[in-house]
């Protein structure tokens, strides 16, 4: 008789997370909803990951070790394409879920059956500076492709609940290109919302948890990730044929807010000199916004007001 498929598989993915991923799996099996398997790819690790998950003994986690990839949408890819259940819960190996999270997903669901994906609020924390802020992702316009293209990114992979099918049958994967490195989620959602196959549904409440951490993909690779970012707006404008003399503005706009996103994160860091040449840059794509202007003098005065 064959084994019962659970009804949410959690795909998991983890690189040198030994100092959180145990508070990640707790997090995952104190849910109010025991009906799932963990599939956690290890993209590689050096640190002590492999061997603080395998002190858990839980038969519904299923650790897999593979050589480093460097690229998130690989190890991601790997974990989905093991999982059997009926939903599939996204998660970075560095993030908390709180109790209720499975079984609020699945409240969604049922109660509207024609939802393929969903997502949920999170609380980002950062533990040297004490402070905590709530990022909400929501509520989805009717045309989620525009939001996310024209405004930006709202979705988040440990945030994300996704129906099987959205893989298994239309072929959804994560883009393994390097050139989207830590903007393969973005890419990911942006590919979805523009078929426009599938329904989404935002939910309101605050489900999980991420710690800021200096030594994440972000904040540790700052121009390469800029470089992915303009590289992945600039291939969707093309593509689509968004590139015409009356979106000229726009265009600028946009590309500049991404270049005054860079900034700000370098001056998170503290590295102001990298900081205000990237406002620099910013006003240089568009002129126009007092903002970048305001940026490149606080960063040349050493003061800090990026966030995270």
């Amino acid at each position: 008789m064959p084994d019962k498929k659970p009804l949410f598989s959690i795909a998991a993915t983890t690189y040198n997370h030994g100092d959180y991923i145990k508070a990640t799996l707790k997090s995952v099996l104190e849910q109010t909803i025991q009906d799932f398997e963990l599939i956690l790819v290890d993209d590689g690790s050096t640190d002590n990951t492999k061997e603080e998950v395998l002190s858990i003994k839980d038969e519904r986690i299923k650790y897999f070790y593979q050589a480093p990839t460097g690229l998130p949408a690989c190890a991601r890819n790997r974990s989905i394409e093991r999982t059997c259940g009926r939903y599939i819960a996204l998660l970075d190996g560095d993030d908390i879920w709180s109790q209720e999270k499975l079984e609020r997903s699945l409240g969604v669901f049922k109660e509207n059956p024609e939802t393929d994906i969903l997502c949920h609020d999170v609380n980002v924390t950062n533990e040297k500076a004490n402070s905590k802020r709530r990022v909400r992702f929501g509520p989805y316009p009717k045309d989620l492709y525009s939001k996310l293209l024209w405004e930006g990114y709202c979705f988040g992979i440990s945030m994300s609940v996704l129906k099987k099918e959205v893989f298994f049958k239309y072929n959804f994967w994560f883009d393994e290109d390097k050139r989207l490195f830590a903007v393969e989620d973005y890419e990911f959602f942006l590919r979805l919302a523009k078929s426009q196959k599938f329904n989404f549904y935002y939910l309101p409440e605050a489900l999980a948890e991420h710690v800021v951490s200096e030594k994440g993909a972000i904040l540790n690779n700052v121009d390469r990730n800029a470089k992915n970012l303009l590289y992945l707006f600039d291939t969707h404008i093309k593509k689509h044929n968004y590139d015409t003399p009356d979106k000229k503005e726009r265009i600028a706009k946009r590309r500049s807010s991404l270049i005054r996103s860079i900034a700000l994160l370098y001056n998170y860091r503290r590295n102001y000199s990298k900081s205000r040449l990237w406002f620099i840059k910013a006003i240089k794509e568009y002129p126009f916004n007092i903002n970048n202007y305001l940026g490149a003098i606080l960063s040349s005065l050493k003061i800090r007001v990026g966030t995270i």
